[in-house]
Order: structure tokens, then C-alpha cells, then sequence
């Protein structure tokens, strides 16, 4: 059977309207020979999110990015239609993330799968995150970086200016005059010691110092056990008890010179009372007298007789 020419022109053109119908509708990330579920997911910012971008799980591209549209009631919010192969289930509380796809920072949808049972359906709309890109995360580590750099930068400037004051004619002067000050220091030390000056002979004195005391260690040991016996001795010593002794004798003898002084007591009396004093006076007198009178008379006081005879006076 022969194929009349037109009837192959018509296949031909339908061929073409085929193609050219899945060309257009595969460049706008469908692929009408697959059967497909089309899912959303809503961002605040699409971050360079291209149509006909990649979409993986795991790393394996299962889907294409559809189309894109704001949402009417917020344009501050992009919704993404995202086209996944019906044969991959998307589980419930799955993340659709944009991410970047390379180094160029090509921007895809990658969808972190939940452990949930239960799947999402046709249209349904993922939870959805936005994954810093490398640039963003690189701006991130260098902020406190650049920021610690600029405070480097002015304590550096600070610095250099200190120096510039420190280095104008005049500090350049006074630290001229400290080095050489320093030299002289130095050279005169130096001259000392090579010269056997008064520094020399300090140090040998103290040599010798030291080594007489090394010669008479077991003196010193001797004198320090000595004297830690003489120690341990006025530790042992009743010395607390002869201290409490002399304070009660001292607090005795307080007493008894306010007693004198009040006037209590025989030496109070004598202290106070001039009728006492008077009258001791008087008996001394009258003693003195007596003793007086028994010394010129002594018979009148003392008879004394071989045959008992009394004598007369």
C-alpha cells in the first residue's frame, strides 16, 4: 500500500506540533510523557531561585521548578510551584530548602524528607527554608573579623602616634641622653670589674663571708640547737604563773594603799589621823625617858641581893 504524499505531509506536521508542544512545555519544567504532582512552597525571598531550576532529594533530581507567582493577599511572599515524578512520595512535614546548586551559586530546591507515614497529595504546599548561600555565610565570618580588623587599625593609629610623639626632636633628645647614660653605666661597671674597684672587693668580701660561714657550719648548728634548748627550756618555765603571781601581788598592794589612803587599818590611821600620830609621838617620848631614867637609876627598877636584903633608896 502506497502512502499518497499528503497523507505523510500530515504526519510530519503532527509530528511537529508534538514536539514542538513537548519542547515548550519541558522548557517550562513539565514533561507531559511523565506523570508528574505539582506541590508549592512559599518563601520570603525566591534568593535567585530560577524557573526550570532543579528540585532533589537526597541530592537526586526527582523535579523541576514549574513557575512562580506572589500571593495575592502579601507580595512579600513568592510561591514556587514545584514539580515532582509521581513516583516519588513526599511524607508530611517535608522541607523544601533553596539551595545553591554549585560554586556559581545556581540556586535549586533541595527536599528534606520527614520519617512520617502519612504523604502529601497533589497540591498540597511543604514547609519551607532558605539556606544561607556562600556569600551570605562568608559576609557573616568576616563581619567580626573585619570588625576586630578596624579596631586593630585604630589602636594602630594610636600607636604610630604615640611613637610620633615619642620620636619628634625632643624625645629623640631624652632618649639619646638615657642610651648614653646607659653606656656610661655600663662602662664604669665594666671598669670595676676589670680594675678590682670597690665593687670587686665587695664581692670578695662577700666570699669570704660565705665561706667562713660554711667552715663553721657545725658551730652554727651547734649555737641554733643551743639556743632552741634555751627555747624549749623558758617554754616549759611556769612564766604564765609567776606573771598571774606578780599581778595578784600587784592588785594586793593596790589594795592596801587605798585602804591607807581611805584611812582603814592601823597605817591608815597613821596616815590620817594626827591624834594617833600625836599620841605614838608622846609614847615615844615618855619611852625615851624611861629608858633614860633606868639607865642613871637602875636600883630603883632592880633589886638585887646575895642574903635577901632589901636596900633603900
Amino acid at each position: 500500500m502506497k502512502i499518497r504524499t499528503e497523507a505523510k505531509i500530515g504526519i510530519i506536521v503532527i509530528a511537529t506540533i508534538v514536539l514542538v508542544i513537548w519542547g515548550i512545555n519541558y522548557l517550562k519544567g513539565k514533561n507531559i510523557l511523565k506523570r508528574t504532582d505539582v506541590y508549592y512552597a512559599v518563601y520570603d525571598n525566591a534568593k535567585g531561585l530560577e524557573f526550570a531550576a532543579p528540585v532533589f532529594i537526597n541530592g537526586y533530581k526527582v523535579g523541576l521548578i514549574n513557575r512562580f507567582f506572589f500571593d495575592e493577599t502579601d507580595l512579600n511572599r513568592i510561591i514556587v510551584a514545584i514539580v515532582v515524578d509521581k513516583q516519588y512520595q513526599i511524607p508530611k512535614g517535608s522541607v523544601a530548602k533553596i539551595i545553591s546548586a554549585d560554586i556559581m551559586s545556581s540556586k535549586a530546591i533541595e527536599i528534606e524528607l520527614s520519617r512520617s507515614e502519612q504523604y502529601h497529595v497533589y497540591g498540597d504546599t511543604l514547609a519551607s527554608l532558605t539556606e544561607p548561600d556562600m556569600i551570605s555565610e562568608l559576609r557573616s565570618g568576616l563581619e567580626p573579623l573585619l570588625n576586630n580588623v578596624g579596631q586593630a587599625v585604630i589602636k594602630m593609629d594610636s600607636l604610630l602616634a604615640n611613637i610620633n610623639e615619642v620620636f619628634d626632636d625632643e624625645g629623640v633628645t631624652s632618649l639619646q641622653a638615657s642610651l648614653d647614660n646607659l653606656k656610661r653605666v655600663s662602662t664604669e661597671l665594666r671598669l670595676q670589674l676589670s680594675s678590682g674597684g670597690d665593687l670587686t672587693r665587695s664581692f670578695s668580701h662577700l666570699e669570704k663571708v660565705t665561706s667562713t660561714l660554711s667552715n663553721n657550719r657545725e658551730n652554727l648548728n651547734t649555737a641554733l640547737s643551743n639556743l632552741a634548748s634555751v627555747s624549749d627550756t623558758l617554754k616549759q618555765a611556769n612564766i604564765k604563773a609567776g606573771i598571774d603571781n606578780l599581778n595578784l601581788a600587784s592588785e594586793e598592794l593596790h589594795t592596801l594603799l587605798s585602804d591607807i589612803r581611805s584611812g582603814e587599818g592601823t597605817l591608815g590611821q597613821l596616815a590620817v589621823n594626827d591624834s594617833l600620830y600625836n599620841k605614838l609621838v608622846d609614847v615615844s617620848v615618855n619611852l625615851d625617858l624611861l629608858l633614860r631614867d633606868l639607865r642613871e637609876h637602875p636600883k630603883r627598877y632592880v633589886h638585887f641581893s646575895i642574903f635577901g636584903k632589901k636596900d633603900k633608896n
